[in-house]
């Protein structure tokens, strides 16, 4: 059976994870696992991580029901610059559980995304996946039929007269186990390193900063409608780290 009318969605993953979708399907993650294997990495017990977790609201300890689905949106530049760029998001939030317990400075735990350290920590081992985002072409009229859900601060059923407005939703969801009703197609994607991070990796000020890239010794930067600030391609910041001999 064709359908005419379609609509394409897209998550973001990362390469490896990627392999994994495209010949067992979409799956909830082990989240006892990826806090396991980052305990034992990282030498902090898993106690520790999940009070931290809690303490912080996390949500691998608050939504009991986000890893009971598989997250797509219509909007390609926002899976682009954010939700590949943070996956797989539960490593990341156990990465940050690490950071804080163990190595965080900041003299306000409570705001820790304001930590610029901290976030060139938990990019610097995310950066060893490349991220990924995979393209589903499915029929707009077999969604109901694969259960999709409309996700805002909670998730619904898409029911039919939220069909017109799809490209509107900030998010469409499939309860998991989900498998794909056609193939995914895989786009690859830089990883995107942000000015902050950029500046202390290279150990410099913002003013420094500021200068040297004004100067043009950075490159071209890249902008996002979801990332204001400036951002550059890993291999271009890894170029630069090699040159001024912060490798």
């Amino acid at each position: 059976m064709t359908h005419a009318a379609q609509i394409s969605l897209y998550h973001g993953t990362t390469a490896v994870a990627a392999e994994a979708i495209l010949k067992e399907g979409f799956k909830a993650p082990d989240i006892d696992a990826v806090l396991l294997d980052v305990s034992e990495r990282h030498g902090v017990a898993v106690s520790s991580l999940m009070e931290n977790l809690k303490v912080h609201s996390s949500y691998l300890v608050s939504e009991s029901d986000r890893g009971s689905r598989v997250s797509f949106t219509p909007n390609r530049e926002k899976v682009e610059s954010t939700w590949a760029q943070n996956a797989p998001e539960h490593l990341r939030e156990a990465l940050w559980a690490v950071w804080r317990v163990k190595y965080s400075t900041h003299p306000d735990p409570y705001a820790w995304a304001q930590d610029v350290a901290g976030h060139a920590w938990v990019i610097g081992h995310l950066a060893q996946s490349e991220p990924v985002t995979l393209e589903l072409k499915v029929g707009i009229d077999e969604l109901m039929d694969l259960r999709a859900q409309a996700v805002s601060f909670a998730a619904r059923a898409l029911t039919p007269e939220l069909l017109p407005a799809l490209n509107l939703l900030p998010e469409i969801a499939f309860p998991v186990p989900f498998q794909a009703p056609r193939a995914l197609t895989v786009h690859q994607l830089e990883r995107r390193i942000g000015w902050d991070v950029f500046a202390h990796w290279l150990r410099m000020d913002v003013e420094e900063f500021r200068k040297r890239h004004e100067a043009g010794e950075f490159g071209d930067e890249g902008i996002g409608r979801y990332v204001a600030s400036p951002w550059w391609p890993l291999r271009v910041v890894d170029e630069v780290l090699e040159r001024f001999g912060c490798r």
